[in-house]
């Protein structure tokens, strides 16, 4: 026997009693329930798909005109960095964080926060730093990357040998273009 077979039969008595209920029921009484019961129906449709169907097409609406916003300021802002580094030549655009900040996060993305021992400014476009017990090598690509990213260049390098092989202490001082 199949599945609508076995709910038919189940459903059977339940569709006779109202099959009787209604038609208990007057003629007048009938189209009451009739009619109410399609506006019960239409009611329901509206509130529970055509209503949400508007305010998500008005939400929609409204995440349009935000990301239409959000396209004209990033072709100004593109606009922005285009005229920013054609300016400053073949070197990257640099943003407004200072160099002590540039320092910070260069070294900890280069795994060289551990051996960075201070920071502090060397005049308004400068900063000296300190590392100790740093891998030279690490320390040359570092500085070749701070160099090609940022323009930040060496201007005074000190370098000391340690007991250990290729690890230096080192203080060196640190310029952006002006």
């Amino acid at each position: 026997m199949s599945l609508r077979a076995q709910i038919d039969q189940q459903l059977s008595p339940l569709k006779q009693q109202i099959a009787l209920w209604w038609q208990a029921r007057n003629l007048r009484e009938r189209w009451i329930l009739a009619v109410g019961g399609t506006l019960v129906v239409i009611v329901f449709a509206y509130i529970g798909l055509w209503e949400p169907l508007v305010k998500q097409r008005s939400a929609l609406q409204q995440e349009l005109i935000e990301l239409r916003e959000t396209h004209v300021w990033m072709k100004q802002a593109a606009a922005t960095i285009r005229a920013r580094s054609s300016h400053s030549g073949n070197l990257p655009a640099t943003d407004d964080r200072s160099l002590i900040g540039l320092v910070d996060r260069s070294t900890r993305n280069a795994g060289l926060g551990e051996q960075l021992n201070r920071v502090q400014p060397d005049g308004d476009y400068g900063v000296q730093i300190w590392f100790e017990r740093v891998a030279f090598d690490r320390l040359i690509t570092w500085l070749d990357n701070l160099e090609r990213t940022s323009g930040a260049r060496v201007s005074a390098l000190q370098v000391e040998a340690t007991d250990a092989s290729g690890l230096v202490d080192v203080r060196l001082n640190l310029e952006m273009p002006q």
